[in-house]
């Protein structure tokens, strides 16, 4: 290095210093007229003509200017004499952004290794300017002033990154540059640290996500755990509902008949599911921590139906569309209802599941377990059916999409013989319960499910809110028979998508056709858990249809769109959950009336809430309802129904206490109310308000007056 080199205190300007420097001049150019003689100084440095402020893009004495040739080298961004480089290399020497000969510059220009350091850079004195003008910035100013303007000049023009840019016209303009301050080293070096750091935690942060990527369980656990709070925080959000106590009470009763010998109500007479299945399970559960346990009972079992479709999903599309039916099935409001409701629906829902994925594994086995597991699916299957009846609506779609999944992989005839064993074995099975369980058990299945009376309910309606419960798994299901026509092979794995797709239709068109609408919240979900499985299909098939460079943003719109059925779901099971009056105040009330006033109990809708949170205090009493009632009269012998019975038996004072809610069913109410008024004989005792999806009412009370 040369002497002035050595004890210069200035640091030497870095890469992204010049870099800078070449940008702020580009943008605070000024143009001035050529006419004028005399240029006023700016920030205390004097202006120069053309010539000097030009002079780096014209000719030196033995070069020609930026980005050109010498007399005897070349040089990019300056000139040299008998020497060559790019960015400033010469025969003896080196130069950054300069050239040399026999002496070293670093983002400077030396000749004959004489050179000062100006401002981080060094340039030469006295001698030819680094930018070809050795005269522009001679005359007038100091050594100093010189060595500051030429590398001013020479950090404007320079390129660090590349060659020059376009020389300027030469016309009848001249171009001032304004100097603006250097940015310190220190905090270049702080700011390229910075940099380096964000983009060492962002690598790093991809890289644990590759690595959670690759964990084939996390995207099915992280459901599972969503589910689970999603359907949690319904668990405690209500008191018991009508259905959840009598299923409760009656596995209560049932335990007792078989330790105890106790008599049982002819409860399979008029159950929509056989009273010894689901009852006395619920009932152990709710003897081991009350209706909430029962209620996550239904969780389990809701969870391993989301388990079973994502194993179905699996094996027949792959692990990512598993991964998306789970959450579409998960976020539905169906789904998250199901998971905190104490009924036979979850237990049903999951047999059908576990059916069908018996059935699937069985088409994809060896010869050897495939009985075994058909025998399976079928036992599962016949256990759904019995748990709840109108799961036998569902049966056909499991034994098709066995057999469909059996033709796929092992050939058409093998689909066949798959779906005769199903259905011979399934037949066998119901056959068997039917006659074990005897008249009772026919008559509720009849008067339940198969013969059900029809109601007042539109069919459209039915239909328009079906779809508005379960519009993810409709939309998607259709988007996903279309892509699996265009995609499948072989006509079995088409009508297997459609298959599973069309069974979230089944429950809709069933209700609608004997205009029901009871029950029709909880039986969709029935359906859009096959439904799911081809929806999930065509959310991961999205990443598919898109370029390799957006699979990511396709996969992310698939997740939001799963998102979006979940929060829609929350709110749908939210309001359902809460369409039925909290009775905790009715329930403490009753407790203090039922010791003084056993007998005959009249309860709109809420006799089988009163008689499982009250079963000590009940002994001794009778619960009628405002649904269905029959009553002999006790002079005439004449028997009467409805509401000349309730009409008799009130003027009869038959009843020992009347409970009326006045909202499922209103019109027996207000009837029953005007025949407490005209024929007297009770006298009210409490008014309980309510409030039930907006709209208000209040539980009211009256006992019979004397001893009646």
């Amino acid at each position: 290095m040369s002497g002035t080199e050595q004890d210069s205190p200035d640091p030497l300007a870095g890469m992204a210093t010049v870099a800078v420097w070449r940008r702020r001049e580009q943008a605070y150019s000024v143009v001035v007229s050529p006419d004028d003689d005399e240029l006023e100084p700016e920030n205390g440095l004097h202006a120069t003509d053309d010539r000097t402020l030009l002079g780096a893009e014209r000719n030196g004495p033995t070069g020609d200017g930026s980005n050109g040739n010498g007399s005897n080298g070349n040089a990019e961004n300056g000139n040299g004499s008998n020497g060559n480089g790019s960015n400033g290399n010469g025969p003896n020497g080196n130069a950054e952004n300069g050239n040399a000969e026999n002496g070293n510059a670093e983002n400077g220009n030396a000749e004959n290794g004489n050179a000062v350091h100006v401002n981080g850079l060094h340039t030469a004195v006295g001698g030819p300017s680094a930018n070809g003008s050795p005269d522009g910035i001679h005359g007038g100013f100091a050594h100093s002033q010189q060595a500051g303007l030429s590398a001013m000049i020479s950090l404007s023009n320079a390129d660090p990154w590349g060659p020059a840019s376009a020389e300027p016209a030469t016309g009848g303009s001249s171009v001032i540059t304004r100097p603006r301050p250097l940015i310190p080293p220190d905090q270049v070096q702080l700011q390229r640290a910075l940099v380096a750091g964000g983009q060492g935690r962002w690598e790093q942060l991809e890289g644990w996500g590759r690595r959670l990527a690759r964990v084939r369980w996390l995207p099915l656990t992280a459901v599972l755990v969503a589910q689970t709070a999603l359907s949690l925080r319904l668990v405690w959000s209500n008191s018991a509902f009508t259905d959840e106590a009598l299923y409760i009470w009656s596995g209560r009763l049932e335990w007792e008949h078989w330790l105890h010998g106790a008599p049982v109500p002819n409860f399979p007479s008029y159950f929509s599911g056989a009273p010894v299945v689901y009852p006395p399970l619920g009932a152990m559960a709710a003897a081991l921590g009350g209706l909430y346990a029962a209620r996550i009972l239904s969780l389990f079992f809701m969870l391993f139906a989301t388990v079973l479709l994502h194993g179905v999903t699996r094996r027949i599309y792959g692990r990512r569309p598993a991964n998306f039916a789970a959450a579409i099935f998960a976020g539905l409001g169906a789904t998250q209802f199901l998971g905190a409701f104490a009924t036979y629906d979850a237990m049903a829902l999951m047999l059908l599941g576990l059916a069908t994925w018996l059935s699937v594994c069985a088409a994809q086995s060896r010869l050897a377990a495939q009985l075994p597991l058909i025998f399976g699916a079928a036992s599962a299957l016949a256990l759904a059916d019995a748990a709840k009846y109108a799961a036998a609506l569902f049966d056909p779609v499991v034994v098709v999409v066995a057999g469909l999944v059996a033709w796929q992989y092992k050939g058409r005839k093998h689909g066949v013989i798959t779906v005769l064993a199903l259905l011979w074995l399934l037949g066998l099975l119901l056959f068997l319960g039917v006659r074990i369980g005897g008249d009772s058990y026919w008559r509720g299945i009849n008067t339940s499910t198969l013969t059900r009376a029809h109601g007042g309910s539109s069919s459209l309606g039915i239909v328009a809110d079906s779809f508005g419960w379960v519009f993810i798994a409709v939309i998607l299901g259709l988007i996903g028979c279309a892509v699996a026509a265009v995609r499948q092979n072989g006509l079995a794995a088409k009508l297997c998508a459609l298959a599973l797709a069309g069974a979230i239709a089944l429950a809709p068109a069933n209700q609608a056709r004997i205009h029901v609408f009871t029950s029709l919240f909880k039986h969709v979900g029935f359906g859009a858990w096959f439904a799911a499985s081809v929806a999930g299909y065509a959310l991961a098939s999205l990443a598919d249809a898109v370029p390799a460079v957006k699979k990511h943003k396709a996969l992310t719109v698939s997740a939001c769109a799963a998102a979006t059925g979940i929060l829609v779901g929350a709110l749908l099971a939210q309001t359902h959950f809460a369409s039925w009056p909290n009775t905790t105040t009715l329930v403490s009330r009753m407790r203090t009336i039922l010791p003084d006033h056993r007998g005959n109990i009249l309860s709109a809708d809420n006799g089988n809430v009163i008689e499982y949170y009250l079963e000590d205090e009940i002994a001794g009493s009778t619960f009628y309802g405002t649904r269905f009632f029959h009553y002999q009269d006790p002079n005439t012998g004449n028997s009467l129904t409805n509401l000349a019975a309730y009409t008799d038996a009130i003027r009869h004072r038959y009843f020992s206490v009347i409970i009326l809610s006045f909202s499922d069913t209103r019109t027996t109410d207000e009837a029953i109310e005007r025949d407490i008024r005209t024929y007297g004989g009770y006298t009210q005792v409490a008014r309980l308000p309510y409030r039930v999806s907006g709209t208000s009412s209040a539980f009211r009370i009256w006992v019979r007056e004397g001893s009646g």
